[in-house]
């Protein structure tokens, strides 16, 4: 699902000031709203900041309109719904999307399912003429539903390998008697296997008909092209009877329910679920509020009690998902190693006593305010963004709310958060769950806290980036995809301002006025290839701390001023560099520099916070641990690299972070952390000269000195021959990794590895184009997730070919068969020449979606920036991609595939591995 702050913001008119008053932000356009003859709502919002067009089609219709013993029939049918209709064979909708430089995605929630497309903004009518044909003429093909049938659960199995949704699945089928709220979205394994295909097709001909949809357009469109085009596809569909949705009324829970569960994980989690007001209830602002009071970042209630004061957790949060009818709100944490779950949920009780009490003070209710708010500006900047919060609010509680949204907010009083947490936080309407690890596997590798609230389950393991690209011409009654003409897209020169400081530190600062908010980035080029062996963890350690204490700061004073401006901060080391960003709203940012300023250039490293975050450290590394993909990864890493530094964890291990001192932290930072070695990127909402001018003084005395020494890096191994590693665990799925040392960057080879990616691995435009996906996923059914690339992971230390999925044991061997075998004929002879002309058309057509944000322009210029691209690199792009033959691809595949020499890493039930 959505966090909280995505769901139901979208027409307010002030965004919260870092101090003070809220005041009027720029005008969001308005939703224009028809409604065709036969029912189907349509909803236009104009963006003309990014040549790109989202359209969502929503179906009021979810997980909670199923019928015992037929949970996931929901998601089911929206797999089902990219198969093929009468006009469109299966593979058609994502070849038709691929050869349009579009992407797209669906996803089922407890309340709707939605159907998205994004493209360029030239194309994109073509996804109205797909949504109208499979709307009422969707085929259901007996053998594709049982090869679907596999694929689901697949999906399912993944997240039964997951300690952290097992927990939630089961403590949210406690809170529930008699809800169908109760149930998992992607459905109960035991109802996936006996689903029928006349139950889908049956809840498919109920369900999906025009007055039970809501048909969401954003982007660079004008609203009467929308609806005309609307209109063109849609209004052939006949009116028929919108269903009507039982209405289920959900007891009072007498007194609380616990569940103790007892699994293999590493980390002991507590969650506790109550029940909450659904989203048209006017008391659903109050409780958004208590949530962001109880769990928005460190300064949050919980964080301070839990975490801070009495280190009994890693982490803590609490969310409140909005839902058509009365849903949950939920409190959850991971404890800390050797914590006592009792004294956790003994705080956690005294701490929710205390808001059901006392009222919040002014300086806590607006803080959470402006978190909201700023939070909502962010949602914004994308197409895509747009259509979800715009058709979300539509499907489950109305326009209406959405345009009182900001006000509703802005009105909440402290007393108001007091009542609404007495009547929600009660010991007896609580369901408490506490998961306690039955055993401890040992291997460190990489990860990090997941969020226990399910995502929607969804076609996709992840929306195709932000922004999804869309469509071209209309469909025919004789329909068969062809590729898109038209030209490419042309990019205008970036308007960058660059200086480079005495100091040797480089600016590059771009204004973007679309919103009032702005990013801050600083590239510093060092990471955990600089570290030693013996220290593994280093960078990421010192890139954790830099918000813990800087100059005269504490800690307490650097997250109370970033989070009361709803700002956000964030250091990331990698293998090669440590990033550090902020993103704040504009009218923050002069208040913000100088405490950014501290963070990057003078941390204190106070002991106390060491201590803290070491402990956080180690409980990523046991929660990373638990995760069978990411266990698989590394030791694909661990096996590819063997001494090199990309080949241990960037977390490290438990053994080396514990070994970690004050005084390592702070000479890796004084060392590496330099000017000269930084490039310092803004791009937003400012006044370039003004920004320039502030810049220069807070950085200009920043000292330039050269690193005494960095430790050697050996170079990556080469061998001979398959290298194996089983690591055995009880899982009810098995992850596959398998590859080999891969390509630099600045390679040659890059853009015919490219091509070669798109056309053999990687699952672009949201679908199953490409072959590894098409043949183990679409056609053989054997994984839900499964990909291969070899320019993905490119940097300035060669990266890998990785291939990696997800299947049932018993499809072990025919997997890994599959792979070998495509990696093969790649190699072994020439792609067609329409797939070397879709692949080229797609990567070129779809590049318009890398720059619609604020994140994204800063990305491409820190990354033209590493890489010495140049700035008009984007302007290079679409004729290096097209200059690429079907010969380089095939030259550049021998050349850098190998299906001999390889690494295989199988982790999962104990089986005998044969590569």
């Amino acid at each position: 699902m959505l966090r909280r702050a995505s769901l139901a913001l979208l027409l307010f008119a002030f965004v919260a000031l870092a101090t003070g008053p809220a005041q009027p932000a720029p005008a969001t356009p308005a939703v224009h709203r028809c409604c065709l003859p036969n029912g189907l709502t349509v909803l236009v919002q104009e963006r003309h900041t990014a040549p790109v067009v989202t359209t969502m089609l929503w179906y009021k219709v979810g997980s909670r309109d199923e019928l015992p013993g037929a949970t996931g029939i929901a998601h089911f049918l929206e797999h089902l719904m990219f198969k093929g209709t009468r006009r469109l064979r299966k593979g058609d909708i994502d070849r038709i999307t691929y050869q349009n430089g579009g992407a797209n995605n669906a996803f089922t929630y407890t309340d709707y399912t939605a159907y998205q497309f994004s493209f360029p903004r030239d194309r994109w009518q073509v996804a109205l003429e797909i949504e109208a044909d499979r709307m009422r003429h969707t085929v259901f093909d007996p053998r594709e539903f049982e090869a679907e049938r596999r694929v689901v659960m697949e999906e399912r199995r993944l997240q039964e390998d997951d300690p952290e949704s097992r927990l939630y699945e089961q403590v949210n089928a406690l809170t529930f008697v008699s809800h169908p709220y109760r149930n998992p979205v992607i459905g109960w394994m035991e109802d996936i296997r006996r689903l029928r295909i006349q139950q889908v097709k049956e809840f498919y001909d109920r369900f999906y008909v025009p007055a039970n949809a809501i048909l969401v357009i954003t982007g660079d469109v004008k609203p009467a092209e929308a609806f005309r085009a609307a209109r063109r596809a849609f209004a052939k569909l006949p009116r028929l009877p919108a269903p009507q949705r039982r209405a289920v009324v959900e007891p009072r829970q007498p007194a609380m329910r616990r569940l103790r569960l007892e699994i293999p994980a590493n980390v002991p989690r507590v969650i506790a679920l109550f029940h909450a007001p659904r989203r048209a209830d006017p008391q659903f602002y109050a409780a958004e509020v208590l949530a962001a009071v109880l769990g928005e970042g460190k300064r949050s209630r919980l964080y301070q009690r839990l975490v801070e004061r009495e280190s009994l957790a890693a982490d803590a949060d609490a969310f409140y998902p909005a839902a058509r009818d009365p849903g949950i709100f939920g409190v959850d944490f991971n404890l800390k190693a050797g914590a006592d779950p009792d004294a956790a949920e003994a705080a956690l009780w005294d701490e929710l006593g205390r808001l059901t009490r006392e009222p919040v003070s002014d300086r806590e209710l607006q803080r959470a305010k402006n978190q909201l708010l700023a939070d909502f500006v962010r949602e914004q900047e994308t197409a895509s963004g747009l259509a979800t919060l715009v058709g979300e609010a539509a499907t489950i509680g109305g326009l209406r709310l959405l345009q009182n949204y900001a006000a509703a907010v802005g009105r909440v009083t402290a007393e108001e958060v007091r009542a609404a947490a007495a009547r929600t936080l009660i010991r007896t309407g609580a369901n408490v769950g506490v998961l306690v690890p039955q055993v401890h596997p040992t291997a460190s590798t990489l990860g990090g806290k997941k969020a226990v609230w399910p995502a929607p389950a969804g076609r996709r393991v992840a929306s195709a980036a932000d922004g999804a690209p869309l469509l071209r011409e209309q469909l025919t009654p004789t329909h068969r995809p062809r590729p898109a003409g038209g030209p490419a897209p042309r990019f205008a020169p970036l308007p960058v301002t660059v200086e480079r400081l005495p100091n040797g530190l480089k600016l590059m600062l771009l204004e973007n006025h679309a919103l009032p908010s702005v990013t801050l980035a600083a590239q510093v080029r060092v990471g955990s290839r600089e570290e030693p062996a013996a220290q593994a963890g280093l960078a990421n350690f010192v890139a954790r701390m830099l918000a813990e204490g800087a100059s005269e700061r504490t800690e307490a004073e650097i997250s109370e001023a970033l989070e009361f401006a709803g700002a956000q901060f964030s250091a990331t080391a990698g293998r090669a560099t440590t990033t550090i960003t902020l993103k704040t709203l504009t009218s923050a940012l002069p208040d913000l520099l100088p405490l950014y300023t501290d963070l990057l250039r003078r941390p204190a490293f106070p002991e106390d916070r060491l201590e803290l975050e070491r402990g956080r450290i180690l409980t990523d590394i046991r929660a990373a641990d638990e995760d069978p993909g990411t266990v698989a990864h590394q030791a694909f890493f661990a096996l590819v690299y063997g001494s090199h530094p990309n080949g241990r964890p960037i977390l490290g291990s438990e053994a080396t972070v514990r070994g970690l001192r004050r005084e390592d932290l702070a000479r890796f930072h004084t060392e590496y952390f330099r000017p000269q070695h930084t490039t310092l990127v803004a791009v937003g909402d400012f006044q370039t000269q003004a920004l320039l001018a502030r810049l220069r003084a807070l950085f200009g005395d920043w000292e330039s000195r050269e690193p005494s020494s960095s430790p050697p890096v050996p170079p990556p191994p080469r061998w001979q021959g398959v290298r194996t590693r089983r690591i055995e665990r009880e899982t009810v799925q098995t992850q596959i990794a398998l590859g080999h040392l891969g390509i630099r960057r600045q390679d040659p080879d890059y853009f015919p590895l490219l091509v070669m990616d798109t056309i053999l691995g990687e699952g672009v435009a949201g679908g199953f184009t490409a072959r590894i996906p098409q043949q183990i996923r679409d056609v053989q059914g054997l994984a839900y997730v499964v990909g291969a690339s070899i320019t993905s992971s490119a940097g300035l230390e060669p990266g890998v070919f990785l291939a990696m999925m997800g299947t049932a044991p018993r499809n072990e061997q025919r997997a890994i068969a599959a792979l070998l075998k495509e990696i093969r004929r790649i190699r072994q002879e020439l792609v067609s020449e329409t797939e070397l002309r879709e692949a080229v058309n797609y990567l070129v057509s779809s590049y318009v979606f890398e720059f619609q944000t604020n994140d994204q322009l800063a990305s491409y210029l820190l990354g033209v920036d590493l890489y010495n691209l140049g700035i008009n690199y984007r302007q290079r792009y679409p004729r290096l991609v097209r200059a690429v033959t079907r010969a380089e691809v095939l030259r550049a595949a021998r050349a850098h595939l190998d299906p001999v020499n390889y690494a295989l890493v199988v982790v999962g039930p104990p089986r005998p591995l044969k590569p």
